[in-house]
């Protein structure tokens, strides 16, 4: 009896040490997360997730990413297990990474597969500027750099709060965000562009629609009479889209941070405040 005890004694000791010793997180769709240690081989499926690594100082564990993962400039050199439209999933498994990192829109069942084989997935999917330092937390907690995520997410929520207040009493205007020409495509309520425009006081139009990135018509663009269009797209299209939005201005942004939820949104975004803002005053 008195043995059964010791050793029931002992296996509990073993399993709270254990216990102890798991990291766990939960990620963007309310998944949890867990290792048994902070990852040292980790795939980033997709460009935002590697540059999200990086800046908590853990780019050292990254093993592979996809096509444009181009920032920092290391990243180019990581070896590719796919891209958008799929992913090498016979690849990724010989690599033997401890985590995966992925925007799981598109590639939920082949994220499945590899949670199958045993690989734990974090979903990175920030619907607002808040997740971005949140999401910095989480992996600096998984990767074990948890100090360097700290100041990461402090940094940005600070620059995040300057940016609101200094915006903040600004006359708001109505913006109608062109995310894809054909077919029509824009930004819905659920987006960090939804939101950065408010940081810059302005107001996307089809804030109300539920989906991320909603087809829409320009009848319905027309009728919901925005006061300026504002085009992701290289300068050289200018010409073409202001014919298209006829007597609307249209405000061109050239920018890929813009449309990753990465720490570097708020450089973007404070480009895209001072472009609204010279629009507002009548600035050309």
């Amino acid at each position: 009896m008195l043995k059964r005890s010791l050793l029931l004694i002992l296996a509990l000791i073993v399993f709270s040490h254990s216990a102890a010793a798991q990291i766990t997180v939960t990620d963007d769709l309310d998944y949890s997360v867990a290792l048994p240690q902070a990852a040292r081989r980790v795939v980033a499926l997709s460009p935002h997730a590697v540059e999200l690594v990086y800046a908590v100082g853990a780019g050292s564990t990254l093993v592979a990413a996809v096509e444009y993962s181009d920032t920092p400039k290391q990243a180019r050199r990581l070896p590719r297990v796919g891209s958008h439209a799929g992913f090498d999933l016979e690849r990724i498994a010989a690599l033997k990474p401890d985590l995966i990192i992925a925007w799981p829109m598109g590639g939920e069942r082949q994220l499945q597969h590899l949670q199958s084989l045993g690989i734990p997935v974090y979903r990175s999917a920030p619907t607002r500027l808040e997740h971005i330092g949140s999401t910095l937390l989480s992996l600096g907690k998984l990767l074990g750099h948890e100090q360097e995520a700290q100041n990461a997410q402090q940094a940005f929520a600070q620059r995040l709060q300057t940016l609101r207040l200094e915006y903040a009493q600004q006359r708001p205007l109505r913006v109608f965000y062109q995310v894809w020409a054909q077919p029509l495509m824009t930004i819905g309520g659920p987006h960090t562009i939804s939101e950065a425009l408010q940081v810059c006081g302005a107001q996307n139009i089809f804030a109300d629609l539920s989906m991320p990135a909603p087809s829409v018509s320009h009848e319905a663009v027309f009728q919901r009479r925005p006061d300026v269009v504002i085009v992701n797209a290289p300068t050289g299209q200018s010409e073409a889209l202001k014919k298209k939005w006829k007597h609307l201005p249209v405000l061109l942004l050239d920018n890929d941070a813009l449309a990753r939820p990465v720490p570097r949104m708020l450089d973007a975004i404070a480009q895209m405040c001072q472009k609204i803002e010279r629009i507002r005053s009548g600035r050309p």
